[in-house]
């Protein structure tokens, strides 16, 4: 993949490690894998993490708009392994297509808390 380095795309990061889904021509479909790459790079997760956050059946989905173009995306939070994540993503047919996924922050916690 031009502009990524090789060790980036074979990074695996401790948290995720035992969690990655393995890649078929699907994942192409879930989320860009140069994006997929900084993720790692940016958050130590994959954006095949984001499924992880859905298993939880208490998962919170939180709808945001993207101010630079009014594009809807959605935010969902859940528990993996007693911690909180986030992953941002857009709905594509009946799957999400993961933009970000990484550990939430104070507000994703206090609405998980107060509306999951």
């Amino acid at each position: 993949m031009p502009g990524v380095p090789p060790e980036l795309l074979s990074s695996v990061s401790s948290v995720a490690g035992h969690t990655e889904i393995p890649y078929n021509a699907f994942m192409e479909d879930r989320f860009d894998l140069t994006k997929d790459a900084t993720n790692r790079m940016k958050h130590r997760l994959s954006l095949s993490f984001g499924d992880r956050i859905f298993e939880e059946e208490a998962h919170l989905i939180l709808s945001t708009i993207r101010m630079q173009d009014r594009e809807e995306r959605f935010k969902v939070v859940g528990m993996v392994e007693g911690k909180l994540f986030t992953a941002v993503f857009v709905w594509r047919g009946e799957h999400p297509r993961f933009i970000s996924v990484r550990r939430s922050n104070k507000g994703e916690e206090r609405s998980y808390r107060d509306f999951g």
